[in-house]
């Protein structure tokens, strides 16, 4: 198995500035940072969390030192942590950090995606380093004490699907970082060999891809006759329950049918029945017209009768009373009448006859009178 390099000398920060020696152990001038000390004493202890704490303190005070941010990304990384050690390594890039902490920062960079390009090609988390071992360095040398591999660790958790493509993407990010690490220390030969490592890796992940996709491709075309087979029955106890369905529609349509054309039976049935109790109550209204107009004329007939009884009766009364006074008022024998009592005797005379003749009419008139028709 290839394995990628590390080494992990511990960088010290002054005060004033940072010079590196051939061996890249930085000299110390004047006073040393007591947050970067303690540091790198809880980094050798592999107590890698309270070394991310200490190193924390360091960069809230001296945030422009790039070593800082190296020594910060470092102690992240031992502890599995590695996005936020991506970040600190990016960090570590930015001037006015010279071109060693640079370079180094780049090559653990590409460090970390590389752990994290492994871990999605087997489909497992990225391990913190291993206990005993040692933490990725940011300035790798040969034959450096505490070299160790670039996965391991104990209480992995269970393994997930790979993902090669992610994997692909990873492997590239973690060639870049050492193709920057190359271009700012050309001769780092750890820098080159994790670089062939990657390429190798990404063609690894290529070549695994094609297999899953036509693995993933037979699997269909070997799953579409069974699920044919299994859809058949199904599709057909479908297309049962359908026509089921469309025969108890169609039972109910026709017995609303039948119950809409019993309604409209029955409104038809009273619209009938309306009519012809209407029809009969236009009959009797001609039947009583006829009857009406008969006891009308009955009723005016016994008016008249009345109003001419009543005038015979005061005719009579008067005609009595009349005789009583030419009785009272006759001239004694043998004495003429005077001129203006035989004129009014011939009126009472000329009345009576009159009386007489109009109700000869009357008598004659309800004799011709035409029968009343009932029909």
């Amino acid at each position: 198995m290839n394995r990628v390099r590390f080494a992990i000398p511990l960088l010290t920060l002054t005060l004033s500035l940072l010079v590196s020696s051939p061996a890249l152990a930085f000299d110390l001038f004047r006073s040393r940072d007591a947050d970067v000390e303690r540091g790198n004493q809880r980094m050798a202890e592999q107590d890698y969390s309270a070394a991310r704490e200490a190193y924390e303190a360091a960069v809230r005070r001296l945030p422009s030192e790039g070593a800082v941010h190296l020594d910060r990304g470092l102690a992240l990384m031992a502890a599995g942590d590695l996005d936020p050690a991506r970040a600190a390594f990016l960090a570590a890039t930015e001037p006015p950090a010279d071109r060693e902490i640079r370079s180094a920062a780049y090559y653990d960079l590409g460090l970390a995606f590389y752990r994290q390009g492994d871990a999605a090609a087997t489909g497992s988390a990225a391990a913190p380093a291993a206990a005993g071992g040692a933490a990725p360095s940011p300035s790798p040398l040969p034959g450096a004490p505490g070299a160790s591999g670039a996965a391991g660790g104990l209480g992995a958790p269970p393994a997930a699907e790979p993902d090669h493509r992610e994997a692909q993407r990873l492997f590239r990010e973690a060639a870049d970082g050492f193709r920057r690490s190359l271009r700012l220390k050309p001769g780092n030969r750890d820098a080159a060999w994790n670089l062939e490592l990657a390429l190798r890796r990404i063609q690894e992940e290529e070549d695994a891809q094609r297999q899953q996709d036509q693995q993933n491709q037979q699997n269909q075309q070997n799953q579409d006759p069974q699920n044919q087979q299994n859809q058949d029955p199904q599709n057909q106890q479908n297309q049962d329950q359908q026509g089921q369905d469309q025969q108890d529609q169609q039972g109910q349509d026709q017995q609303n049918q039948q119950n809409q054309d019993q309604q409209n039976q029955d409104q038809q049935n009273q619209q009938n029945q309306d009519q012809q109790g209407q029809d009969q109550q236009n009959q009797d209204q001609q039947n009583q017209d006829p009857q009406n107009q008969q006891n009308q004329d009955q009723q005016g007939q016994d008016q008249q009768d009345q109003q001419g009884q009543d005038q015979q009766n005061r005719d009579q009364q008067g005609q009595g009373q009349q005789g009583q006074d030419q009785q009272d008022q006759q001239a004694p024998p043998g004495q003429a009448l005077p001129e203006h009592s035989r004129r009014l005797l011939d009126a009472l005379q000329d009345g009576e006859e009159s009386l007489q003749q109009l109700r000869a009419r009357q008598r004659g008139g309800r004799d011709r009178r035409a029968p009343a028709q009932d029909w």
